[in-house]
């Protein structure tokens, strides 16, 4: 497996710079033109990236490291079990932002940082539409799905799942962020809360998985990004010049008020209803969507 994923690493590197050098050859250049201002620049921006990358291994990673260490292999599969829907939350979100790097590029060389702060405004509250039209009643709904998913034998999944997967609603504050500072330049904020939330991870996993169990594990990674998140949008405030009121309520508490009115409704109807199936749980789901993007698109899109 892993010399596959080297060839096709490199395979695939070489036809990227190849393509790239045959279709824009404009952007060809020679040893010659470089700078050390320049790479200086580069050098910080890609340290950044790369101290993010290495973060975000540790937080989706060492889990199933501690947790087969302390409990077993038999807790890695359940653990396991639980990443794989928090991984699916995140990607929910998380695969949208890479296009907005060369826009987030464009508009600082080209606007300055007013349309940067539009873009992070505007992507978070988007994002934050998706997440709070989809994962409520997921949330609610999580042990019915795990069940149909995985199987009995594996309903431990469902309450370190909860946990990873309610952490989405912090984490999900700057992801937008992320691409949009690239763009900017500078992730230096952004790399060390990382680095400070993965290594929390780590030292919470350990001490946590050894006294809760698996649960315990999933506390370690949701909490600290719970009390980390608003020094990320701070840091993302300040760089793109908003105005901390402005972003809170137009990127956060608009997309989230319809959610928590249906919250509420889907807490009554699931009160004076009998658990419900498989079915029911999706067409539960299926209406919540529906009916959230219906109420943000005619009152909190205006």
């Amino acid at each position: 497996v892993a010399a596959v994923d080297f060839f096709s690493l490199t395979v695939g590197c070489f036809l990227a710079w190849f393509l790239r050098r045959r279709s824009f050859p404009s952007t060809n250049t020679r040893l010659a033109e470089a700078h050390w201002p320049h790479f200086r620049e580069m050098f910080s921006l890609t340290r950044d990236f790369l101290v993010i990358n290495i973060a975000a291994i540790l937080i989706l990673q060492s889990g199933s490291v501690i947790v087969g260490r302390l409990l077993g292999a038999a807790a890695v599969a359940i653990y396991g079990a639980a990443q794989r829907v928090y991984q699916v939350a995140r990607e929910l979100t998380n695969s949208l932002t890479a296009a907005l790097l060369p826009v987030a590029t464009k508009n600082h060389l080209v606007k300055g940082v007013s349309a940067n702060g539009a873009l992070y405004l505007t992507g978070t509250r988007y994002s934050n539409a998706l997440i709070f039209g989809v994962l409520p009643p997921v949330l609610f709904y999580i042990p019915i799905l795990m069940d149909a998913w995985i199987g009995p034998d594996y309903s431990a999944a469902a309450s370190p799942a909860m946990f990873l997967v309610a952490s989405m609603f912090f984490n999900n504050q700057h992801l937008v962020a992320v691409p949009v500072l690239g763009g900017q330049g500078s992730l230096r904020a952004y790399s060390v809360l990382h680095a400070v939330w993965a290594l929390s991870a780590v030292g919470l996993g350990v001490l946590l998985t050894s006294t809760f169990g698996v649960i315990g594990m999933a506390t370690a990674i949701a909490a600290p990004i719970a009390i980390l998140e608003p020094f990320y949008v701070r840091a993302a405030i300040k760089r793109t010049h908003l105005r901390s009121r402005h972003f809170l309520v137009r990127a956060i508490a608009m997309p989230a008020l319809p959610a928590l009115a249906l919250f509420l409704a889907l807490a009554a109807f699931a009160h004076y209803v009998a658990t419900p199936g498989l079915v029911a749980a999706v067409l539960t789901i299926a209406c919540w969507s529906a009916i959230y993007f219906g109420i943000f698109a005619l009152l909190v899109m205006k």
